[in-house]
């Protein structure tokens, strides 16, 4: 092992110290080196750099549900070495530990969970060059203040903002103790593009009575869809003060192939089982009101096929649709919830709470610009965004609006 001469190394010290007390904004410790193995450091670490902080600010609308990227590196970088990175504010934390190896600068992400805990703080980002024994050199802190701006007012962008909010919100009610789908997760119906307009019920949908949707929250664990491309509606109390039609029905916690076989109650109601046979139309008509008994009365029946229906009226059976979903039994596929609604009037796409049309694949978007295009002949000239549904980050903020994917422009 190459040594360092004493005189060598009193020389490091020394500049170390110059440097520390010729910054008044460098706390005690921060250039300083704290072990004096034989080993060739850094004479000084630069402080770490934050790519997506703009002004000395770090907007969470940005991050859009990631984690923050922070970058270091310093002059007599070297692969071997080892370095951290640490965020100081209401929420610490201290990233593991890396090799440096051949790509520089050294990145690292910090937690979005972490990032949004110190929404409206002024936090420090330090860069760590750690010596064996876990003596290390700080660097001058990196200082961002945290902060959320609000997305252009009736934009494609807002519209996806208040999709990943309403996506994270994970309240079981609303105001007055009402259902969760009145103001929070996203009510979404995936559909194709054909002979009718795409916010009109299908033929099978007006023979039923129902329209099939699915609730979309992070905890519900909806990972795909029937369709590649569809349309959301507003939250119900969003709906309702605009005077908009939306009459719930009823929720499966998977999907129940209301269209296959008979089922009445526009779809809400049992399908008839050899032993025993049922004639009730609801969850409760059975016993089934919370996740117990739910899973219970799952137990019982051969598929998804002869599900009971939840109610969409009362808050604790709505909450159960999707708790029950993060363990899903074995006679359930791994498919979405179906949520039915009333049908509607064909062609009446301004008295429905149409919020955005979507999509999830490169032919979705093709469809989802028809609808735009249609939405805007149907209604002399209002226009809806398309919005792209990520279903790789659902875990995040899967929904985002690019002006590329328009195909009329607001």
């Amino acid at each position: 092992m190459k040594r360092i001469s004493c005189t060598a190394l009193v020389v490091i010290m020394l500049t170390l110290w110059g440097c520390q007390s010729s910054d008044p904004n460098q706390a005690s410790g921060e250039g300083t080196l704290i072990s004096t193995v034989a080993t060739t450091p850094p004479q000084i670490v630069p402080p770490p750099v934050l790519p997506q902080a703009v002004g000395g600010q770090l907007d969470l609308r940005t991050l859009a549900g990631t984690g923050a990227i922070v970058q270091m590196t310093y002059p007599t970088i070297t692969n071997g070495d080892n370095v951290r990175v640490s965020w100081i504010g209401s929420s610490y934390y201290e990233s593991p530990l890396q090799t440096v190896g051949v790509t520089r600068p050294v990145t690292f992400i910090i937690p979005y969970s972490i990032v949004a805990a110190s929404k409206g703080e002024d936090v420090q980002v330090k860069a760590n060059y750690v010596f064996p024994g876990r003596n290390y050199l700080t660097s001058i802190p990196f200082k961002v203040t945290v902060v959320e701006t609000s997305p252009p007012a009736n934009s494609g962008e807002q519209v996806a903002y208040e999709l990943n909010t309403r996506y994270a919100n994970t309240s079981l009610t609303c105001t007055g103790n009402t259902p969760a789908y009145y103001c929070n997760g996203v009510i979404i119906r995936s559909t194709q593009s054909g002979s009718y307009d795409p916010w009109n019920p299908s033929p099978a949908a007006d023979t039923l009575g129902g329209v099939s949707f699915s609730y979309m929250r992070r905890d519900a664990y909806v990972t795909s869809l029937y369709h590649a491309s569809g349309f959301t509606f507003l939250p119900q109390e969003q709906a309702n003060a605009q005077g908009k039609i939306a009459e719930y029905l009823c929720i499966y916690a998977y999907d129940a192939g209301t269209l296959v076989g008979p089922r009445g109650e526009k779809g809400c109601g049992l399908k008839p089982r050899s032993a025993p046979r049922a004639d009730v139309s609801s969850c409760a008509s059975v016993n089934v009101r919370t996740v117990a008994q739910w899973y219970a009365y799952t137990k019982t029946i051969q598929n998804r096929d002869y599900q009971c229906s939840l109610s969409t009226a009362d808050a604790t059976q709505f909450a159960a649709s999707f708790q029950v979903r993060a363990n899903r039994p074995p006679n359930m596929d791994a498919l979405w919830n179906e949520m039915m609604v009333k049908t509607w009037a064909q062609n009446i796409p301004t008295s429905l709470p149409l919020e955005s049309f979507f999509y999830v694949s490169t032919a979705g978007l093709a469809e989802a610009k028809t609808y735009q295009t249609k939405y805007r002949e149907r209604t002399a000239g209002k226009w809806l965004p398309i919005i792209k549904l990520d279903l790789t980050k659902l875990n995040g903020n899967p929904f985002s609006y690019n002006s590329s994917d328009q195909a009329i422009q607001p």
